[in-house]
């Protein structure tokens, strides 16, 4: 029998004493998700309008797709905030540590692109990792001009 993953979904704004926790439990995470809000356009991306949850000790070892999924849908039922999760009328996307939301955005669908998320978070690595719902994919014309903006910065000249 299947143990039930336990997490905690909260406020954004609420207090927290979890950063001690994360130091005796490495492999715990915390997800800073942003909904019901939309992305401002590039050069100079922002989340605007949105709302914020936080959902505190996640397990990196055995967090997946479905996981993401039915955190979404109990911060729906509970509160009527994260809309069209049902009819899968969203996208997802995570932000890179470090990195702001020019550069640093990758879409979050596949299990692939979780395996990818893996890469950064626990284990010495981040416990606080943002991911962003948002109801329109991003520009594919923005993320052209994002790669040659970056390979320009860089001194790389694309032709």
């Amino acid at each position: 029998m299947d143990l039930p993953k336990l997490y905690c979904i909260r406020e954004s704004g609420t207090p927290s004493y979890i950063r001690n926790t994360y130091d005796e439990f490495p492999y715990l995470f915390s997800i800073v998700l942003h909904h019901e809000g939309r992305f401002s356009g590039f050069p100079i991306r922002k989340y605007l309008h949105g709302k914020i949850h936080e959902v505190d000790f996640l397990n990196i070892d055995d967090f997946t797709r479905e996981d993401m999924y039915n955190i979404m849908k109990k911060i729906s039922d509970a509160t009527g905030v994260v809309e069209n999760i049902e009819s899968n009328e969203y996208f997802c996307y995570f932000q890179k540590p470090n990195c702001d939301l020019n550069v640093g955005l990758q879409q979050l669908w596949t299990e692939e692109d979780y395996m990818d998320l893996y890469m950064y978070i626990g284990h010495g690595k981040t416990q606080f990792l943002h991911i962003y719902i948002v109801k329109e994919e991003i520009n594919e014309e923005c993320e052209a001009c994002r790669a040659s903006s970056s390979a320009e910065s860089e001194g790389i000249v694309i032709i």
